[in-house]
């Protein structure tokens, strides 16, 4: 993962930002798709990186228009 300068985003906040189900937000970062630290050894919780899911999503049409 890169330097973050955002705070780090946690499955379930990322699944609600994608509209997708934690599954497949977990499938995205086994996949690569997303840029995420696994926290812990035995804990299913990762901190993703926000920076990732802009990425995946795109440019944001309503900030190309200059609004």
């Amino acid at each position: 993962m890169t330097t973050l300068t955002r705070p780090p985003v946690s499955v379930s906040q990322a699944a609600e930002l994608l509209c997708v189900h934690r599954r497949t937000v977990l499938r995205m970062i086994n996949a690569g798709r997303l840029e995420a630290v696994k926290l812990g050894e035995n804990t299913a919780g990762w901190a993703i990186d926000p920076d990732s899911i802009d990425d995946l999503l795109g440019p944001d049409p309503e900030q190309e228009a200059g609004a």
